[in-house]
Formats: structure tokens, C-alpha cells, sequence
């Protein structure tokens, strides 16, 4: 393509992401300075809509970008942003999340406010968590604390109503009963034996011992899941392009769909690690999801977490505030490494 057919195949990208509104020859040759007659640029436009990079909506209205003009534009067109308000941005909203348990909330939360669009992340493990450390902690009269620190540094806690009552002596005896017989193991390795055997250890306790027992297991399920976190669906329905029903609702559908999601992630990023990868309408596979576009990647949020984040959003979509957004986390990411 010719430098002037890709400044106006750029101008028509900006115009309309700005606008969502067909662009027209005239607001080009007005806004864009190209020094170049009005007549001029629609001849061009023409042989761009030929080349299949611009669409006209209605006979009568100006020129939409079409899927593969804006894929030559994040390929070829767009500039490259300097990230230091990205960055910025990143370091004041990222610090001020102390709690690891909603870490990887947060950040989609803090992506979505950033991008006005609707952010995905899903944590995947790098193997079987397991109990680092517990501790029983009696609380009232009825009632104990039971805290359970995982591998993955996440600490849940569940206040356990006294079954059998227990000293604090007791509670703390038990407490490095488990730890000794349950640290850094695996949910297979919870068997029924070795139940009996802590139950062997400390008979004064059965009921308690059992309750203990399900709430570790149900710990351990959760964690060894993958987690699938969507934050800013409502972002959605403030654009324009997505005014009807029927088109929210199947967004709605296939973004709760943890399948569809998870592997819309893994094939948007392909097999090159931390690099970003962008996904533009029919790219994505889905006929649902034809209007919409998927810029993703693979990040270690934390100490302990990893997974895939992407931002979906419009065709219509600010590519390089978005893709400036995920370099500045990567860049983040990079720093704390």
C-alpha cells in the first residue's frame, strides 16, 4: 500500500474509533491535512474499499474501516505510544493492593476502569497447591479460628464452631499435629488413612477433626481450578455499536462460558510468551464475537501468580492505549522479577 492510501486508511481509523460514525471525505481532508483535494481522497477510498481495508455502510454515507484495515494498522499503522502515563498509572493502581486472595480482581477491575472496555484474566497453576502452614486459633467460648496459609502465599480463613471444646493448650497442640502431617501436600495425599491416623494422634476431637479435614479439601479444590475473573461487562453497553439486545445478550453468554474463554486467550496469544497479542472480528472464531476484538497476554501478576489477561472490546477500539496498558503491566511484571 502507498504512503497516501495509508494515511487515509489511518485517518478513517481515528475518525471513526473517536466517532463511531461513517467518515466522510470532507471530514478528512478538514481534520487531517493531507494537502490533497477532496476528489483526490475519495478516488482513494475507493480503491481501498476495492482492496477490501474500508467498507461503505449505506449508499449515501461515508466509509467504515473494515476487520482486515484495522489488522493492517495494528501491523503496520499504529505508533508507538510512550508508556510512561501507562506506567504510572499501573504503579499507583497496582499498589495500593495489599491482599493477595483479590489480587487478581483488582487487576481486572483496574484494567477495566483504565480501558473503558471489559477485561478477562485467568489464573493458571504452576502445580498442585498445597498447605504451607495452619493455625487454630480459639476465638469465643463456641468458636475457633482456622487459618489456612496455601503454597501460593493466598491465605483463607473459617471460623469453625466448637464441635468438641478445647483448651488454647489443645488448640495449639493440634495445630502442629496437622502442620507435621499435612504441610506442603497435595489433595491426593488427603487419604482416608491418613485422617485416621491424625484422628489417632489426637482422639480427643473427632467431629472437629472432620470439619477441619472438608474445609482443607474444599481449599484446595477452589485454588486447584482455574479462576476465571471478568470485570467491566457494564462497559460494554455504553457504546454505541452494541445499542441491541440481542447483541449484549450473546456477549453476556460466551463471556461466562470459562471454556470458550480460556481457550479465546490461549489462541489469541498463540505460543509467544509474553509478547501481546491482538485478535480483530472473524480472527476470533467466533460469529458472536465478529464485532469485537481481543488484545491479550501472559503475565505472573505476583509472587506465586500466573496466567492470561486480555482486554475485549469494539473492532472500534483504541489499540494503542489498550496494547500500552498490557506493556505497562508486562514492564511492571519485568521490574519485580
Amino acid at each position: 500500500m502507498d504512503k497516501r492510501k495509508e494515511q487515509i486508511l489511518k485517518a478513517i481509523i481515528k475518525e471513526y474509533i473517536l466517532e463511531a460514525e461513517p467518515v466522510s471525505s470532507k471530514t478528512i481532508m478538514n481534520r487531517y491535512g493531507l494537502n490533497v483535494s477532496s476528489a483526490t481522497i475519495r478516488n482513494e477510498m475507493a480503491a481501498l474499499e476495492e482492496l477490501g481495508y474500508i467498507q461503505q455502510p449505506h449508499i449515501s454515507s461515508g466509509r467504515v474501516p473494515a476487520p482486515s484495515g484495522y489488522r493492517y494498522y495494528v501491523d503496520n499503522l499504529m505508533e508507538e505510544e510512550e508508556l510512561l502515563e501507562e506506567i504510572n498509572l499501573i504503579d499507583q493502581l497496582t499498589s495500593n493492593i495489599s491482599n493477595i486472595n483479590n489480587y487478581l480482581k483488582e487487576v481486572a477491575l483496574m484494567l477495566a476502569g483504565a480501558s473503558n472496555y471489559t477485561v478477562i484474566v485467568t489464573e493458571e497453576k504452576r502445580g498442585e497447591e498445597t498447605i504451607h502452614h495452619l493455625k487454630l486459633v480459639g476465638l469465643l467460648e463456641d468458636k475457633a479460628l482456622l487459618v489456612l496459609v496455601l503454597s501460593s502465599n493466598k491465605v483463607k480463613d473459617y471460623v469453625i464452631p466448637y464441635l468438641e471444646k478445647l483448651s488454647e493448650e489443645e488448640l495449639i497442640s493440634l495445630s502442629e499435629i496437622l502442620n507435621q502431617h499435612l504441610k506442603d501436600k497435595e489433595i491426593k495425599y488427603l487419604t482416608l488413612d491418613l485422617k485416621n491416623k491424625i484422628k489417632g494422634i489426637f482422639p480427643n476431637s473427632p467431629l472437629l477433626l472432620e470439619e477441619i479435614f472438608n474445609l482443607i479439601e474444599k481449599s484446595l479444590e477452589e485454588e486447584n481450578n482455574v479462576e476465571v475473573i471478568v470485570e467491566g461487562v457494564k462497559n460494554i453497553f455504553k457504546l454505541p455499536e452494541f445499542n441491541e439486545v440481542k447483541k449484549i445478550a450473546k456477549f453476556m453468554e460466551t463471556i461466562e462460558n470459562q471454556e470458550i474463554i480460556t481457550g479465546l486467550l490461549r489462541d489469541a496469544i498463540g505460543s509467544e510468551g509474553n509478547k501481546i497479542g491482538v485478535k480483530i472480528g472473524e480472527e476470533l472464531g467466533l460469529e458472536d464475537l465478529k464485532d469485537f476484538t481481543l488484545i491479550a497476554t501472559n503475565c505472573s501478576f505476583c509472587e506465586g501468580l500466573n496466567g492470561k489477561i486480555g482486554i475485549i472490546g469494539p473492532t472500534r477500539m483504541f489499540y494503542e492505549k489498550n496494547i500500552s496498558l498490557l506493556e505497562a503491566l508486562l514492564k511492571k511484571e519485568d521490574e519485580n522479577d
